[in-house]
């Protein structure tokens, strides 16, 4: 069949326009491909599509509400062929009577995408966990194709993390009131915390691809968000470490008020007499062969177990030195 393609384009009929429209480019020999002119369509932005939705139904009298309208555009995917078999089956099963709204389109067609998408974020940002189990359960009972919705799950994330980044609203495919929500629910996240979202997600859908119980999974992917940390970037906590130092350093005890403290602190000990000390006759500037070796060998000791303990015993002066008992 190619072959016999290649036949006509190679010597086309002068009065024959060939227009050849294929979803699988890749399959197309490149005998074919470059003897062609080739055009790569893209979809139709969900702003784009409810322009146009919105002026087939001016023209053609049918009220329409704009919600109605963003529903049947967020239905098309992209593909403007497809929003308009959906208005067209709207229209042919309403009336004049009253303007479609969003509640005419999800009985009509079972819409409930949208609206579903962003009653189960809302729960899973907010860390809902009773709210995120209902909505589940809502889900489940609308019947809808579990693969996309969790595939318009993360694509919502990775909006997020686009709007996190650069706040350009237009390098997301969202309608302004859409951004705005997305935006106040994800305020507490930080870029790093939906990036660990997002790459959670990412992990889940593998499994959930190849799952025997893929409801399982997309649910158990939703609750576990909701185990993730929010993490505290290092600046703030520096900050926090910061003015928790001045508040200490602005507070003022008086000679009353720390002798108060002493008294409730210290634990009460058994009175010792002090110890007498002379600055001319300490240890340190006794000859070393007049003092015992059993109490060089202290020093020593403690030298190596706690040297400040070792400046002490240096500086007092040794009044008695027996084998069970020591007078400083």
């Amino acid at each position: 069949a190619f072959n016999a393609l290649l036949k006509t384009l190679e010597e086309p009929p002068s009065h024959v326009k060939f227009i050849f429209a294929t979803t699988e480019v890749h399959k197309i020999p490149m005998t074919i491909l470059s003897r062609v002119q080739r055009f790569d369509f893209k979809k139709i932005s969900r702003k784009d599509m409810v322009s146009r939705l919105d002026e087939i139904c001016k023209n053609e009298n049918c009220l329409i509400t704009n919600e109605a309208l963003s529903a049947i555009a967020y239905e098309g995917d992209g593909s403007l062929r497809d929003a308009l078999s959906l208005l067209d089956k709207v229209v042919s099963f309403s009336d004049n009577s009253k303007a479609l709204d969003l509640v005419t389109i999800e009985e009509i067609i079972g819409y409930s995408g949208k609206s579903a998408l962003f009653a189960l974020l809302e729960a899973v940002f907010l860390k809902d966990r009773q709210r995120l189990l209902s909505e589940l359960r809502t889900v489940y009972q609308s019947n809808l194709n579990l693969k996309k919705f969790f595939s318009e799950i993360i694509e919502s994330v990775r909006h997020a993390i686009v709007l996190k980044t650069t706040n350009d609203e237009h390098l997301v495919d969202l309608e302004h009131q859409d951004i705005e929500w997305l935006q106040k629910i994800t305020s507490k996240y930080s870029e790093i915390d939906l990036i660990r979202i997002l790459e959670h997600l990412l992990e889940k859908c593998l499994k959930f691809s190849i799952s025997p119980y893929p409801h399982i999974v997309f649910e158990l992917s939703l609750l576990q968000i909701l185990q993730i940390p929010v993490i505290v970037p290092i600046d703030q906590l520096l900050e926090k470490l910061e003015r928790l130092e001045q508040s200490f350093n602005n507070v003022t005890v008086s000679s009353d008020q720390f002798q108060g403290l002493k008294k409730d602190i210290l634990l009460p000990q058994k009175h010792i007499s002090p110890l007498s000390y002379s600055s001319t006759e300490t240890t340190s500037n006794l000859s070393l062969p007049s003092l015992p070796k059993e109490w060089l060998h202290i020093i020593t000791l403690t030298q190596q177990k706690n040297p400040s303990w070792s400046s002490v015993l240096e500086q007092v002066k040794l009044i008695e030195f027996h084998s069970d008992n020591i007078t400083l």
